[in-house]
């Protein structure tokens, strides 16, 4: 079992790192299909796995990436790129 040590300081949950992926536009999803697990970026699948441990460490990495990026960035991202 993984331990995310940056996970309650640095984002909070998992459900709070998915919302702040989500604030750049990869509209991330999670389902289980027949003891698989997918997580989609829109349309497109971009994990498969067999298990949500593995989702969980994925959804980690890629929301500890992300919570680095300033606030203030993030608000010029979306103002710059915002898409209806």
């Amino acid at each position: 079992m993984a331990k995310f040590n940056f996970l309650k300081s640095h984002i909070g949950n998992l459900d709070e790192g998915v919302e702040l992926i989500n604030q750049f536009y990869w509209h991330v999803e999670i389902k289980s299909v027949k003891g698989k697990w997918y997580v989609k970026a829109g349309e497109k699948t971009v994990l498969e796995a067999d298990s949500r441990d593995e989702v969980d460490t994925f959804l980690y990495g890629m929301s500890l990436a992300y919570s680095v990026i300033p606030d203030y960035m993030v608000k010029k991202f979306r103002e710059d790129f915002f898409i209806e």
